[in-house]
């Protein structure tokens, strides 16, 4: 049995090595200066899809604290597509829009997206995720409006409903975005499972 749980092991680690996760420090728009963005793939192809779509300069900054973007801000001050997102450790999100942004998305829009965003420990990256999807949804698809989700204040309650599902829509999107790895994972445990039932059966 010890074999058969080492295997597993070692071939669940291979194929984190294989496949590997797509980390928000390989893309220059993301800057994880604070280390707080886990798995990054569905912030990655979501701002990949905004950019493409809305022709918008779009970064994500992880800082210690807001107050220190000031400096990020000024870099941008020209580029009247930008639309950054700040989250920082102390679990706060703000943003920095150009011209051309704000003629899509209002401020006051933005105001309504940040404060229905769920930010507490250990979710900022489903943080993230919350106001790019909205975006794409809202300003991308028309599939929605700004009075369709605002959301009441103990949304980031994990006992609230509205947060059970976010948590399931994130794990549907992270399945969808890692088919290879998903796939590779079932295959290997079906061998295993095999194998082991094969070498119980030749002991008996």
């Amino acid at each position: 049995m010890k074999k058969f749980v080492m295997c597993c092991l070692a071939i669940v680690l291979s194929v984190l090595i294989i496949v590997p996760t797509a980390f928000a420090a390989s893309y220059e728009y993301i800057i994880d200066n604070s280390n707080l963005f886990d798995d990054s793939s569905d912030m990655i192809s979501m701002a990949k899809e905004i950019r493409n779509k809305l022709d918008f300069n779009i970064h994500i900054y992880s800082v210690s604290s807001l107050e220190n973007i000031q400096s990020i801000v000024d870099e941008y001050l020209q580029d009247s597509s930008a639309f950054i997102i700040f989250i920082s450790e102390d679990y706060q999100m703000t943003w920095y829009s150009g011209s051309i942004v704000q003629k899509t998305i209002r401020d006051v829009d933005l105001e309504i997206l940040f404060s229905s965003a769920p930010t507490n420990k250990n979710q900022y990256t489903k943080s993230v995720n919350f106001i790019l999807s909205k975006v794409l949804s809202i300003y991308v698809y028309g599939e929605e409006t700004i009075d369709d989700f605002t959301i009441p204040s103990d949304y980031a309650d994990e006992n609230n409903t509205d947060w059970f599902w976010l948590n399931f829509n994130y794990a549907v999107n992270f399945i969808k975005t890692h088919p290879v790895r998903i796939l590779l994972i079932i295959v290997l445990l079906v061998v295993l499972v095999f194998y082991y039932r094969k070498r119980s059966s030749e002991k008996e």
